[in-house]
């Protein structure tokens, strides 16, 4: 979508590697280090059970200074729209009806279809419960520090067992 941001990419990577010629994986490689990430790649990712991608992705959001409690509220966010979505399909209705009724938006569905297929229903409402606590400490209500506790809740979604 940015041309010159493509542009700046691709003069860098001639200047990283001169001469030499690429395939596919190799310029992915180059350039997955210096993307630009969102949160909510971050809960897709978490949420598809892709631990690397998540922490790296949350490893960049920290760097560009993105504010916690941002990042706990789209976590946050698609924990209770999986939660919601699994209630509904409980309830015989279609994934799309779920959808609907959860609020969970076309961008956000493979996520949260993820999310629905991997996670137990106790799983998910105890994620949620710790995302309401990361969310007390980003705040200061509680006592800690909210990267600790979003990487923490990170991991957990995306299938990393920790240790209480």
């Amino acid at each position: 979508g940015n041309l010159l941001a493509a542009q700046q990419e691709i003069e860098r990577i001639v200047l990283l590697c001169p001469g030499e010629e690429l395939d596919a994986e190799a310029v992915a490689e180059l350039v997955a280090d210096n993307a630009r990430y969102d949160v909510y790649e971050l809960a897709a990712a978490a949420l598809q059970g892709n631990a690397p991608r998540a922490l790296r992705i949350l490893a960049g959001l920290k760097g560009e200074g993105v504010a916690p409690p941002l990042i706990l509220w789209v976590l946050a966010n698609d924990l209770r729209g999986v939660s919601q979505v699994m209630h509904a399909l409980a309830q015989r209705r279609s994934f799309e009806d779920a959808c609907r009724a959860a609020n969970v938006w076309s961008n956000r569905k493979v996520g949260v279809q993820a999310g629905v297929r991997r996670l137990g229903a106790p799983l998910v409402e105890s994620l949620i419960v710790a995302a309401a606590r990361a969310d007390r400490v980003a705040k200061g209500g509680e006592r800690g520090d909210p990267w600790v506790e979003i990487e923490r809740l990170v991991a957990r979604i995306a299938g990393i067992p920790l240790a209480a």
